[in-house]
């Protein structure tokens, strides 16, 4: 320990000044008396560390008078500040869990349902616009000939994509993230074992979410032996 004491100043704020000040005074002057005593080789360095150890005492009965009632009261407060965030926000999470549960769930039922439809019309419409190219081409190719019937063919391209508005829900957002857990940990093992499980995945305290951290990573493109990769619902409050 040095000869300059630092106070903080969250202890500024507890203490008053004349103590914060009569505190460092105390502990500076002992702490300047025991410099030097690396050892205790003699009589006389005996003698000078039993003073010190001595005046130590007062000190430390003084400290624990004045910081002991403050420690105590802030305890105090600290208990009843977790009870009381305990008792109002324990019931909010596990509503709020629930509730976001029940979304995700009708979200992606809904998710599901509009990809299909997407795909559905999306044949039809790539059946219809293949229609009008060849309708186009043709008479383009009476007029200008087949090369630039071919031409035309190539401008027109694809059928543009079916676009369906996506689920929303008021006061939340809504997406999705690719999950993954080991199901199956003798495959995963012999999978790291083989190299067909990147050997950065083992982990014997913390396997599980480096896989998952993986799946998200690579947006659910990992294919090892023992695990399952999901996607799913992300829910989050508007303004968190």
């Amino acid at each position: 320990m040095g000869t300059e004491l630092t106070v903080v100043e969250e202890g500024e704020k507890i203490l008053p000044q004349e103590t914060i000040k009569e505190l460092t005074e105390r502990v500076q002057s002992i702490v300047a008396r025991a410099q030097g005593l690396a050892s205790v080789g003699s009589q006389e360095e005996a003698d000078r560390a039993g003073l010190v150890v001595k005046d130590i005492g007062p000190v430390r009965r003084f400290v624990k008078k004045v910081c002991d009632p403050i420690c105590e009261d802030l305890n105090r407060k600290h208990k009843a500040a977790t009870s009381l965030r305990a008792f109002f926000d324990a019931p909010m999470a596990t509503l709020e869990k629930r509730l976001n549960e029940m979304i995700g769930n009708f979200f992606m039922a809904r998710e599901r349902e509009r990809k299909k439809q997407i795909a559905l019309l999306q044949v039809d419409l790539d059946k219809e616009y293949k229609r009008e190219v060849r309708v186009v081409a043709a008479t383009v190719a009476l007029q200008q000939g087949t090369q630039a019937a071919e031409e035309v063919k190539d401008e027109m391209g694809d059928a543009p994509p079916v676009v369906l508005e996506e689920t929303k829900v008021e006061g939340v957002s809504l997406g999705t993230e690719w999950r993954a857990e080991i199901v199956d940990a003798v495959a995963f093992v012999k999978g790291l074992a083989s190299g067909k499980v990147p050997m950065a995945m083992f982990d014997a305290e913390a396997c599980g979410k480096r896989v998952d951290k993986e799946a998200i990573d690579l947006e659910g493109r990992i294919d090892y032996p023992g695990i399952r990769v999901w996607e799913a619902p992300k829910v989050r409050r508007e303004g968190r």
